[in-house]
């Protein structure tokens, strides 16, 4: 997860949900262009919006449309948190990146995992299946 920035909720005046307006100078901060995915985070709600950056939109602020406001349970004014949404995909990139330059490959890794997991499994199992005396 990149940078976390928290803004003020402002309620848009078009239906629907899925885009966010946001200004330019916090879609710059979060490393985001038009159109580029961010998280909106109130408590443990979220929702994963396209954004486009507004100089019009105050700087504290993040203008929702009222099925977002909804799925976030936040009201005009309210705080939420926002973030540059990541995709699975370039995250494991990153991780398949990481392993090539360590020498290890994928299937070694998840094997490596898989095997201590077993072990760790075994022993909960051991424990309760022992009989009392």
């Amino acid at each position: 997860m990149g940078e976390k920035i928290d803004l003020n909720v402002k309620k848009s005046k078009i239906a629907g949900a899925g885009i966010v307006r946001i200004h330019n100078d916090i879609a710059g901060k979060l490393g985001i262009k038009s159109g580029g995915m961010i998280e909106v985070w109130k408590g443990k709600n979220w929702v994963i919006a396209k954004a486009v950056p507004d100089k019009m939109i105050g700087k504290n602020s993040i203008s929702l449309r009222t099925g977002d406001m909804k799925r976030l349970s936040a009201e005009e004014n309210d705080k939420v948190a926002v973030t540059k949404h990541i995709p699975v995909k370039e995250t494991a990139k990153k991780k398949i990146e990481e392993l090539k330059k360590s020498g290890k490959t994928a299937g070694e890794k998840i094997k490596k995992g898989a095997t201590e997991f077993k072990k760790k499994l075994g022993k909960k199992l051991v424990k309760k299946t022992k009989t009392k005396k």
